[in-house]
């Protein structure tokens, strides 16, 4: 195993228990069964009190893992600054001691370069989020000796001037939660989907934002299918295009929207789904995304319709792709009545898991040398 006793930092802008994007924190979980220590860098805050006050509430999520909210004044979306990336190392070292050969750095946002900079001699990953911009973050790569991305058309594109540097990653879904409702599945209904009727549902689980979402869409399909329920679980981001389709929305009788549900509650909720939906605009951010929700409804045993996303392509026939709004219309008439649970749709979810995905991750490391380079 390549990660076995190394220390590992977790360099991110995602707070530890931001449950829309668990993915990241069961990859640091199946680290740290490896590593000696993994180090999660929580998303930094400007506010000294409020950086004291996290600092002594900063946890030890297990033996082997701590999470860390810095303090960093002036922090933006963009590069950290020299003073900015100065303090941050400082506070790593506070935390973590030298980062030296045995340590690999992995890094979720190009904002962390002039971090990773100043660590040579430290194994460095890179992986990319949704949205990478080629001409503000290519330079950059030639840092990191592993590069990541979510998508192969992305991956085609590094590969090309750093060949043997990318390596096409995955999110995935949490398979130990997710199994055991599996098999409670039939022993709990949420009370905010016991129905009346018995409407097929079409349900989606995630950020619901005016960014991601697309409500136009989302609406054109409530207003054509009155005898299908849509449903919304998730949090809002509280914007005001956000708010403004929310409240559209909430006019018809057969959207819902559900909120604030814990995510070891989330399995319960996709298994009264007839199937799922991902209904994202396709604009780059999307466009280059891996939705995890995809792992988790395949998890439930759940067909799902969704935005033609590049990297969910592969999938196809599980999955059910459409470009435009006339598309959708005429895939949901056309398989709506004709799709049931499938087991096989498990296993999609279980290869892409982190626990699978990890030991890959090691095994391409240790077959390429990496611990040598």
């Amino acid at each position: 195993m390549f990660f076995k006793n190394k220390k590992i930092v977790f360099l991110t802008k995602t707070n530890w228990d931001y449950y829309l994007h668990p993915y990241r924190t069961l990859y640091a979980r199946e680290l740290s069964k490896y590593a000696d220590k993994v180090y999660w860098i929580n998303e930094p805050t400007r506010n000294p009190f409020k950086f004291f006050k996290k600092f002594f509430k900063n946890k030890s999520i297990s033996k082997s893992i701590k999470v860390f909210t810095p303090l960093l004044p002036t922090c933006t979306n963009e590069n950290l600054s020299k003073t900015n990336a100065l303090l941050l190392r400082m506070q790593i070292y506070f935390l973590a001691g030298k980062l030296d050969r045995s340590t690999v750095i992995w890094s979720v946002y190009c904002s962390h370069l002039n971090v990773v900079l100043h660590y040579p001699v430290a194994f460095k990953i890179y992986w990319l989020g949704d949205l990478f911009d080629p001409i503000k973050e290519f330079s950059s790569l030639v840092v990191y000796n592993m590069v990541m991305p979510l998508t192969e058309d992305i991956f085609e594109h590094i590969n090309k001037d750093f060949p043997n540097k990318a390596y096409l990653s995955t999110t995935g879904c949490d398979e130990d939660l997710f199994s055991i409702c599996r098999v409670k599945k039939r022993d709990f209904i949420p009370k905010e989907l016991q129905f009346e009727n018995d409407l097929k549902t079409l349900g989606y689980v995630g950020n619901i934002s005016s960014f991601r979402l697309d409500f136009k869409l989302i609406e054109n399909l409530v207003k054509e299918f009155q005898n299908i329920r849509f449903v919304l679980v998730g949090i809002s981001d509280q914007k005001h295009e956000t708010k403004k389709f929310l409240s559209t929305l909430k006019q018809y009788n057969n959207f819902h929207l559900i909120e604030n549900i814990e995510y070891s509650q989330i399995p319960f909720y996709i298994y009264q789904f007839h199937a799922g939906f991902i209904p994202y605009k396709l604009n780059k951010f999307n466009l280059g995304t891996n939705p995890n929700k995809f792992y988790e409804y395949c998890s439930m045993g759940k067909v799902t319709f969704s935005s033609r996303i590049p990297s969910l392509i592969k999938y196809q026939p599980s999955i059910i792709l459409s470009q435009t709004t006339e598309e959708w219309v005429e895939n949901i008439y056309k398989y709506i009545d004709n799709i049931a649970d499938s087991e096989n749709l498990i296993s999609i979810s279980i290869e892409a898991s982190p626990q699978k995905s990890i030991n890959r991750i090691s095994d391409y490391l240790l077959k390429n040398n990496y611990s040598q380079k």
